[in-house]
């Protein structure tokens, strides 16, 4: 019995509001990452739009003839291309 109340307490003070909210925060991070693949990885039978969108978005800043290309580059010009699509 006691073990159990020992683990409740420690269930409880692990699920404190600042715990909550970070993890609140990965998960939207989380979703946002999943939304950026799965639009990377739809299929567009009759063009390679979504890779002409990306890069579009990409040209000067991006693995366009061997320059590198960092994360949150890569992220914006999604987002962006995302966004073009969606309008």
């Amino acid at each position: 019995m006691e073990s159990e109340q020992q683990a409740n307490i420690a269930y409880i003070l692990a699920a404190n509001p600042a715990a909550i909210l970070s993890l609140i925060a990965e998960l939207e991070q989380v979703k946002k990452d999943a939304e950026r693949y799965q639009w990377l990885r739809k299929s567009h039978h009759d063009d390679d739009s979504a890779i002409g969108v990306t890069r579009e978005h990409m040209n000067g800043w991006g693995r366009v003839v061997g320059k590198s290309l960092r994360n949150s580059d890569l992220d914006k010009a999604i987002d962006a291309a995302i966004a073009k699509e969606q309008s």
